[in-house]
């Protein structure tokens, strides 16, 4: 177990030792009577007992006096009721110093409820297992409330467990119902007007759900450390220059370095700050006319990117690509100030190194041959004058005689 598990672990069991004799305090407004005592039957029956109810409204004015009075520790609320609705009600009344469950038939609001950084969002019928999942999020968000109250000593873990803790999951309304996604289970979103696709896991399955609303709706929920948003037009080239220049035994040098400059925004707008990047070519060199294999430097760049700076995960991770000629020699230079590659060699699984340095060594002593002309590739690390530690990978292509 971690220091930062075995900390967290201690401060919550210790909250829960010395509050166990707590009850969670929660009030149920809805504008309907039968829902609120059903709603109340299947806590007290079936998921929380000892949970305190300190008391039912039916309307928004009855909830703002319960509120004020009783100060419960949550509210499970309807959207729709008379005079105003959920979001008004919760608008008027700010600032709001209690957990919010909503409970309603309408499928429509869960982004605006989440967007409250609501607890959960519950569909009637009211499933008991999903219930049962609301309340013990609500306990666990009050522990850590109370924890960050009371453990002072503690604030630096307790961000991290308040980090920890955020919002995992996003609702998506389908047509006829709501699914709930986990966020690592996406693979992507594409907006298309005012809806969007999303394209993600079920139970081992490939799904996918078109939703009614625009990807910029969604976009504030989503972590900016698992997602980042990419200019289609950029992704499109990126994917049409592959399917392109991968039918070919030849191409320019200037179609090459095209992908690579689209390949490396994609990753500046993926890995921000964690990624620099310069390319200099040598004027004298005419990238229209020199022609070379097709995939030679862009999997450099990408292995350089993935094995070399992100495992350094530094504001200072820099790559360079120096292209030049000289001598009918056409020599690439690929340079990263990366974790080198003793590390990476030991940080790379064993099922991947096909598709590494030792996949791109094969094409290029493929192209060799077939081009019936001398392709070599050199990798060494280099420490510069200023004892700056470099991973240098070197392309030689033999030019024509009159290139």
């Amino acid at each position: 177990m971690s220091i930062f598990s075995y900390q967290y672990h201690t401060l919550l069991t210790t909250y829960r030792m010395t509050n166990r004799e707590n009850r969670l305090n929660i009030l149920l407004i809805d504008d309907e009577i039968e829902a609120c005592d059903n709603l109340r039957n299947i806590l007290t029956t079936y998921v929380e007992p000892d949970i305190n109810i300190l008391g039912v409204a039916h309307d928004t004015k009855q909830a703002e006096i319960l509120i004020n009075e009783t100060r419960p520790d949550a509210i499970f609320l309807d959207i729709e009721m008379p005079d105003e609705n959920a979001f008004q009600f919760l608008k008027h009344i700010m600032p709001v110093n209690f957990e919010i469950i909503f409970v309603t038939a309408y499928d429509n609001f869960a982004i605006k409820a989440f967007k409250l950084n609501a607890v959960d969002y519950i569909l009637k019928p009211i499933s008991i297992d999903e219930l049962s999942d609301a309340v013990a999020k609500l306990k666990q968000k009050l522990s850590i409330k109370q924890l960050l109250r009371s453990n002072e000593n503690d604030i630096e873990v307790l961000k991290q467990i308040a980090n920890k803790e955020r919002q995992h999951k996003i609702a998506l309304r389908t047509f006829n119902h709501i699914e709930m996604v986990d966020f690592k289970d996406i693979y992507f979103i594409e907006a298309n007007g005012s809806y969007c696709r999303f394209c993600f896991k079920k139970n081992g399955a490939d799904e996918e759900a078109t939703i009614s609303n625009t990807i910029a709706e969604y976009e504030e929920l989503f972590p900016s450390d698992i997602f980042f948003r990419i200019h289609l037009r950029i992704f499109a080239n990126l994917i049409r220059q592959n399917m392109h220049n991968t039918s070919l035994e030849l191409i320019t040098l200037h179609e090459e370095m095209d992908l690579v400059s689209n390949y490396l925004k994609l990753e500046k707008l993926r890995y921000k700050e964690l990624l620099n990047y310069e390319i200099c070519i040598d004027e004298k060199t005419d990238i229209n006319d020199i022609m070379i294999p097709p995939l030679l430097i862009q999997p450099l760049v990408e292995n350089s990117i993935k094995h070399g700076l992100f495992p350094r995960k530094s504001l200072d991770n820099f790559i360079s690509i120096h292209i030049y000629e000289q001598d009918n020699v056409l020599t690439i230079m690929v340079k990263d100030n990366g974790i080198g590659l003793t590390e990476a060699k030991s940080k790379t699984a064993p099922e991947h190194k096909s598709f590494g340095l030792e996949n791109i060594r094969k094409r290029i002593h493929h192209a060799s041959v077939i081009q019936n002309r001398e392709i070599t590739l050199q990798i060494k690390e280099k420490t510069d004058e200023h004892g700056l530690q470099w991973t240098v990978v070197m392309i030689e292509i033999e030019l024509p005689a009159n290139n």
